[in-house]
């Protein structure tokens, strides 16, 4: 009997150390930094997790920039359109096209052949640059029609293959219009002829034309700037005199 108190006495007195222990704020202190570790990241879970968030900000930046670039090409669409309607409604006032070089002075439209068309002839939106204008059949004649140019950021865009402008050479501009960089137009819009270049027309830039100057009567061979006769606006040399005669104020 004195055996089993004596022992009941060890038991309760192991309880109450054990109990003592877990209140006493030593134990209290290493519990909880035990709970922290637990709660806490591995360094391998953090490298993942940073490798995934990366790889979600470059597939973000990358849908970002092939979003703007559509967004840019939708634009150099649209000025076209623009240019080719303004080309046929100064076609219908003057028998002709507008005189080669008209767009080079994009951004304003001041002084230019289409000055009571719009306000800015329309640029490229991503470096300002003009569009490229060829006139049909040559650079002095733009009687026959026009080819307008421009470069799509995506070589994908299905009207390339449409104007047959996707044969690795863009559009076929020779370098008397375009010296570097020609096989980066590859789209544009054009009347009588098509938009890829078949190599008619072209040429050097004529420095003389028949002109109907300014406060003359009659049709003459005139200095050309930028192949086009000086004028307000300035405009296309006429083919002949006949021509001359017939759609300028000069009678003879």
């Amino acid at each position: 009997m004195t055996t089993l108190k004596f022992s009941c006495t060890i038991v309760k007195e192991e309880l109450r150390m054990k109990k003592t222990t877990r209140t006493s704020p030593l134990f209290t202190l290493f519990s909880r930094k035990k709970q922290t570790k637990k709660k806490g990241f591995s360094l391998i879970e953090l490298l993942v997790v940073v490798g995934i968030i990366g790889l979600l900000l470059i597939i973000g930046f990358q849908q970002f920039g092939l979003q703007m670039a559509k967004g840019r090409d939708a634009r150099r669409k649209a000025d076209l359109d623009k240019i080719k309607k303004i080309y046929e409604d100064y076609a219908g006032d003057y028998n002709q096209y507008p005189p080669f070089g008209t767009l080079d002075n994009c951004g304003d439209s001041t002084g230019t052949a289409l000055e009571k068309y719009l306000n800015e002839i329309p640029c490229d939106p991503a470096d300002g640059s003009p569009y490229v204008y060829a006139p049909y059949p040559d650079f002095g004649d733009t009687s026959g029609g026009y080819r307008v140019y421009s470069k799509l950021e995506l070589d994908e865009d299905p009207d390339i293959a449409t104007l047959g402008c996707d044969q690795g050479i863009g559009c076929g501009i020779p370098v008397t219009l375009i010296s570097t960089g020609a096989e980066e137009y590859n789209y544009g819009v054009s009347e009588g002829v098509p938009v890829y270049y078949t190599g008619d027309g072209g040429g050097e830039v004529p420095t003389e034309g028949i002109c109907c100057p300014l406060g003359n009567t009659s049709c003459n061979q005139t200095t050309l700037v930028g192949g086009a006769c000086p004028g307000s606006p300035p405009y296309a040399p006429y083919p002949d005199l006949a021509a001359c005669i017939a759609n300028s104020p000069c009678t003879n």
